[in-house]
């Protein structure tokens, strides 16, 4: 359609904003080799830096969701092991490594002991099991999320069971049944639910 006499288009806006803010910017990065290599350094920085904010973006989005998943257990006396921290602590050592994962696992426990509402000085096994996954699980990292995350979830379990008996004494039947609840809620956990997730962070 024939623009009417004296009515404007988008290029009548755009032309004088480039004109007045585009063009000298341009002009300047491509002046001299020195303007052009520290524009390319400043671009370079920028897109590290965006890439590091998504990352902790995510890690501590991560953290949160195993923190969280504990917080029925301020309102549900029975000591059960449906958590998403295993889940969190073998994903982000799968993306980014055992470093991390370590960390994610711990940041997750002691996160979850806060939303719990549950401190005590047994969970301190339960610290060092879940960072010991998080370093670990890279060296599975072949066998696919599924298969891993069982592994780990098994070897924690079987090593927490005795350690408890012999050093707190625990009630057998409170933890046998945090111990099958925590294992069979991970299997499902890691057969139906893992790869999706790790998907959306790969």
């Amino acid at each position: 359609m024939p623009k009417k006499k004296g009515e404007k288009d988008a290029f009548d806006y755009i032309n004088p904003v480039t004109k007045k803010y585009v063009k000298p910017f341009t002009d300047w990065c491509f002046q001299s080799r020195y303007h052009t290599a520290l524009t390319v350094t400043a671009i370079i920085l920028i897109i590290i830096f965006a890439s590091f904010v998504k990352q902790v973006m995510i890690i501590s989005l991560l953290i949160l969701l195993g923190g969280i998943s504990r917080i029925y257990q301020r309102y549900f006396t029975a000591q059960v092991g449906i958590e998403f921290i295993m889940l969190v602590t073998v994903v982000s050592a799968f993306v980014y490594g055992s470093f991390v994962g370590a960390f994610v696992g711990f940041a997750a426990f002691m996160v979850s002991v806060y939303f719990s509402g549950r401190v005590s000085h047994k969970l301190f096994l339960s610290f060092i099991l879940v960072t010991i996954v998080g370093l670990t699980a890279p060296l599975l990292k072949g066998l696919g999320i599924a298969t891993a995350g069982i592994i780990l979830t098994f070897f924690y379990d079987l090593i927490l069971i005795p350690l408890h008996i012999a050093w707190f004494q625990t009630k057998l039947h409170r933890l046998f049944l945090f111990t099958l609840t925590h294992f069979f809620w991970n299997v499902w956990v890691f057969t139906t639910i893992a790869q999706g997730f790790l998907n959306l962070f790969t």
